[in-house]
């Protein structure tokens, strides 16, 4: 496996300037909903130009032999020890190097959260260009949107707290000697036919928590009794706080509750404080079940990236893990999503988190 480095000038259209440059050592990661960053150490011998690693400065990532997609990122500072003959490059994803600039939108405004993070790429690209509008899901109900003295990069974080069944993605294209970043909102997953089989996977772990029977939401008031409350719970999980029929949402037993009703305390009961979410209380709490219902089971893989197979999944693909004998009388074969993903070059895995779907 290798992995090259390449410098980019650092303002639009982020021409690449020289390379490549073999790092001694890297280590990556990147996710859905998480900035990503990278961490590499190369020699100063290889640095034709010091402005290369100044504050600000634009590295390019390429790790096509393990099935990686483009990724490039910028540094935050320049920590240069005297006579040093190495140099450690420390990269912040592309979302918070960019869009570290404060909220200008006049809000509060009522829009649907995938509306207002496009509004807020777009605003943040006329005063400091280098962040695109990516893939953006249309539509989403209307909510009330305020902002708080808060960056840009920070608001697209905040919107989750609407609906978190949106995500957003760092999205990098290297084409022709230049690069472009997009930032893509939405429900971003993409179903695939790919199974995941033991043959692909080098190391692995299965963690299992206790689900959530029922979850309480409490919405924005400056008064905690005055807040607006709504509970989702199955039947015969519904906690004494929420008596109420008016603020209960009743839903089917699911699957996973099903299964694991061994005892008192198979289950929890999750009460949150959503300060951002002023109305349709309820159509919030539901979202935010399914999403606990999703955390409840883990997959911790390393896949073998020398192998087609180990190479396939995505971030946000959707594929099917099946192995039969995970350990004696357990079998695995569950449909999750890729969520994080680590690339090691130097053993040439990839180590991946993925949720398993109810």
């Amino acid at each position: 496996m290798t992995t090259l480095l390449y410098p980019h000038a650092p303002r639009p259209p982020f021409e690449q300037l020289g390379g490549p440059l073999r790092p001694q050592s890297i280590s990556r990661s990147y996710g859905l909903s998480e900035d990503g960053s990278a961490s590499a150490v190369i020699s100063l011998n290889d640095v034709d130009d010091l402005a290369w690693i100044l504050p600000g400065s634009c590295w390019r990532i390429d790790q096509s032999d393990l099935g990686e997609p483009v990724w490039a990122g910028f540094m935050p500072q320049e920590d240069l020890p005297m006579d040093a003959d190495t140099f450690t490059l420390a990269l912040q994803g592309p979302k918070e190097a960019l869009l570290s600039i404060e909220m200008a939108i006049d809000l509060p405004l009522r829009a649907s959260p995938p509306f207002a993070a496009r509004q807020a790429i777009v605003s943040a690209q006329s005063r400091r260009p280098g962040m695109l509008s990516g893939s953006i899901d249309r539509g989403g109900t209307a909510v009330e949107i305020q902002a708080r003295a808060e960056t840009v990069s920070k608001f697209i974080d905040s919107l989750r707290s609407f609906d978190p069944t949106y995500d957003w993605r760092e999205r990098i294209e290297f084409r022709d000697r230049y690069l472009s970043f997009y930032l893509d909102f939405g429900i971003l997953q993409n179903p695939t036919t790919h199974v995941i089989v033991r043959d692909h996977i080098v190391a692995g772990r299965f963690t299992r928590t206790r689900p959530v029977g029922s979850l309480t939401v409490l919405g924005a008031s400056d008064r905690f009794r005055k807040r607006s409350r709504a509970t989702v719970a199955v039947a015969g999980m519904v906690p004494a706080l929420s008596e109420d029929p008016t603020r209960t949402i009743l839903r089917p037993r699911v699957d996973v509750l099903a299964a694991r009703n061994i005892g008192p305390a198979a289950s929890r009961h999750i009460s949150e404080v959503q300060e951002r979410v002023t109305s349709d209380v309820p159509g919030f709490a539901a979202a935010r079940y399914e999403e606990l219902l999703r955390e409840v089971d883990t997959l911790l893989l390393t896949l073998d990236g020398t192998k087609a197979g180990g190479q396939t999944p995505q971030l946000g693909d959707i594929v099917r893990v099946s192995v039969p004998d995970w350990v004696p009388g357990l079998q695995v074969d569950a449909t999750v999503q890729i969520r994080h993903i680590a690339p090691r070059d130097e053993v040439g895995d990839r180590d991946m988190v993925a949720k398993v779907l109810q």
